[in-house]
């Protein structure tokens, strides 16, 4: 080895020598806080000690339930019908083309916008299916809100809606009326509802639940009532 070389190689370690000696004076250096040079050579390969960067587990994905999709309805978010996995086979749950609204006006009155005392919207719909003994057990969910109109007064008013399930060949298997009950508090112009039902439903072995429908709904033979 020539004495140039060696005189390199001298001089880099007494200068980890130095460093070494100032260390155990301080009380230790961390030698995450030392440049690259140093991290994976004279002292052992030591990294750089950093945060995790590992995603958080996703949050559990809430199921249908009447507060979550009053919570919706008030924060003015709409859908509905979304396929998920734990949704996968279940019967897809929509809004009956026609029946998202309803509107009242006041009695005797000609039926024009001036005349509105209130208008009923569903803004949201939600589905799970689970297995069951006697075949498929549906929870569907609903919300939305009522908007008062010229002629409207605030209090407790109730919209008629139904819940209508369709197998394959388009068959009416079930039908369920349901009075959605919504309160407007004193001095505002909008309430908010929600509404769950749990039905079973039967479906053959040689049917796919896929192939049912079921619709949801206010009832419109009750408008301008």
């Amino acid at each position: 080895m020539s004495a140039k070389l060696f005189g390199t190689f001298g001089h880099q370690a007494l200068r980890a020598g130095a460093l070494a000696a100032l260390c155990g004076i301080l009380g230790g250096c961390g030698v995450s806080t030392l440049t690259s040079p140093f991290k994976n050579g004279l002292f052992g390969g030591s990294q750089e000690t950093t945060a995790s960067t590992a995603a958080p587990a996703p949050a559990a994905e809430p199921g249908v339930s009447q507060a979550n999709l009053l919570g919706q309805a008030q924060a003015g978010q709409s859908g509905g019908g979304e396929v998920t996995a734990a949704n996968i086979g279940c019967p897809s749950f929509d809004v009956s083309i026609g029946a998202r609204s309803i509107t009242f006006n006041a009695p005797g009155t000609s039926g024009d916008s001036l005349s509105v005392m209130h208008r009923g919207e569903i803004t949201n719909t939600a589905r799970e299916c689970s297995p069951s003994t006697s075949g498929l057990a549906v929870k569907v969910g609903f919300s939305g809100r009522v908007l008062l109109g010229p002629r409207g007064k605030s209090g407790t008013l109730t919209l008629p809606a139904q819940v209508t399930v369709v197998d394959g060949s388009k068959s009416t298997l079930k039908t369920e009326k349901i009075r959605v009950v919504v309160n407007v508090p004193a001095g505002e112009t909008a309430g908010y509802f929600s509404e769950v039902r749990e039905m079973v439903l039967p479906i053959p072995v040689s049917s796919s639940p896929k192939s049912y429908r079921m619709w949801v709904g206010f009832d419109q033979s009750a408008a301008g009532k």
